[in-house]
This record gives structure tokens, C-alpha cells and sequence, in this order.
């Protein structure tokens, strides 16, 4: 949601709009789990399981990244992640009404 509120109404580069959402998501996330820790909601055990998963993350988007770059062009590339979002929509409408 702020993304695209970003780009629209304070007129920010598409480029520039991701990466400070993704700078807010990084530190929102970072003071939630510190908050939780604090709190006693999630123990240490449950933090580093959510630190590999997020390493994981990070190294597969990384790869596939490269990947993607050196295969597909620009016009390819959006058609697939048309293609990616219409399979979304179709699989949360199918469970909804099924």
C-alpha cells in the first residue's frame, strides 16, 4: 500500500518507491521481533528458524534474480509476472467460492 501511494501522490521513481518500502518492511520487521523476544511471545529457537527462512530468502531471490536477467527480456518479463498474478487471483477466487 505504501508503495504505491509513494510513486502516485508524492511523485517518487518506481525504483526509488520499492527500495524505502523495503527499507520500512526491513525495520518494522527488525523492531516487531525484538518486541516479541522482549515480550516472551516467540523464544530464540523460533528467531533463528526465522532468520534461516529470511536468509533463504534472500540468497534464492538473489539466484533467481541473475537467472531471470540473463534469460528473459523486458516484454517476457512482465507477461510472466502477468501471467504469475492472474494464476494468483484465479487460486484465492477458487478458494473462496469452493
Amino acid at each position: 500500500l505504501m508503495v504505491p501511494l509513494m510513486h502516485y501522490f508524492l511523485g517518487y521513481d518506481s525504483k526509488k518507491c520499492v527500495a524505502l518500502g523495503l527499507f520500512f518492511i526491513l525495520f518494522s520487521s527488525i523492531s516487531g521481533a525484538f518486541s516479541l523476544i522482549y515480550h516472551h511471545i516467540i523464544n530464540k529457537e523460533v528467531l533463528l528458524a526465522g532468520a534461516i527462512v529470511g536468509l533463504g530468502s534472500v540468497m534464492g531471490v538473489s539466484i533467481g534474480i541473475k537467472w531471470i536477467m540473463g534469460l528473459l527480456n523486458e516484454k517476457m518479463h512482465k507477461a510472466l509476472i502477468l501471467g504469475v498474478y492472474g494464476l494468483s487471483l484465479l487460486i484465492i477466487l477458487y478458494k473462496l467460492f469452493f
